[in-house]
């Protein structure tokens, strides 16, 4: 089981659920996923999947209110990887209610509301072991009449230096573009930074990450780690992960 907590003003709290079940079972570290699914954590990391790959993700929490899914497909061709994800948030049966001349509240209708990104992401080989790679976010948000759409940035280094991984990568590293309301409104989609390290010991996989959610804000912690019994590992895999979030 996972726990997410996400507020509105957190705009791109859509990629802290996880892009994939495997991601969100090490504690969602990212950057080491070894599908399209790379397209959503760290672009650089699409030099690990495969030569045509597809990800397809969606889970419902918090009593089923919230649905959320990762879709992603990945190609590599003769100069690089390509990739293009979509990924969404929804809630429906929100209350919109009204108060009375008695200060009292009463229910008007319902309406619902979804955030949404558009990725599409661009890996390639700096040198031997150090892949390179670049992302370009679309952020569709509407809530009740309200709708925000705008754009941003992603890019990521990946070292792979067995039995030792590294993962840099920073998501909506524009910060002067901004995310723009049909009421005038505007907001900036939080720029986070990421630096993950996994290590291979035989079948065990150890993963460890600091995550900073935003400018001013302090360090998160998250920690994983996956056994893969050598003569299963086509079949099977334990898991087990642990983060740190921020509450307001």
């Amino acid at each position: 089981f996972f726990y997410s907590a996400s507020y509105g003003a957190e705009l791109d709290y859509i990629g802290d659920v996880g892009a994939s079940a495997k991601t969100i079972s090490i504690g969602n570290v990212e950057g080491f996923s070894n599908s399209a699914a790379s397209v959503f954590e760290n672009p650089a990391s699409l030099c690990l999947a495969k030569d045509f790959s597809v990800s397809l993700f969606q889970t419902k929490f918090l009593m089923d209110e919230f649905v959320f899914g990762a879709y992603s497909v990945s190609k590599k061709t003769d100069i690089g990887t390509f990739a293009i994800g979509y990924t969404a948030l929804s809630v429906s049966g929100i209350k919109h209610t009204g108060e009375n001349q008695y200060s009292e509240y009463y229910s008007i209708d319902t309406f619902s509301a979804n955030n949404s990104i558009i990725k599409a992401g661009y890996q390639f080989y700096a040198a031997d072991k150090i892949s390179v790679g670049v992302g370009l976010s679309y952020f569709h948000n509407k809530i009740y009449t309200y709708k925000g759409t705008g754009f941003n940035a992603d890019a990521g280094v990946f070292l792979n230096y067995k039995p030792t991984s590294i993962s840099i990568s920073g998501k909506n590293i524009l910060k002067m573009l901004k995310i723009k309301y049909t009421d005038a409104g505007e907001e900036s989609a939080p720029t986070q930074l990421r630096l993950g390290v996994k290590h291979e010991i035989g079948d065990l996989d150890l993963y460890a990450q600091l995550m900073l959610p935003g400018i001013g804000k302090k360090y998160l912690k998250a920690g994983g780690l996956i056994y893969q019994p050598g003569f299963l590992s086509d079949f099977i895999y334990i898991s087990a992960g642990l983060k740190e979030i921020q509450l307001l």
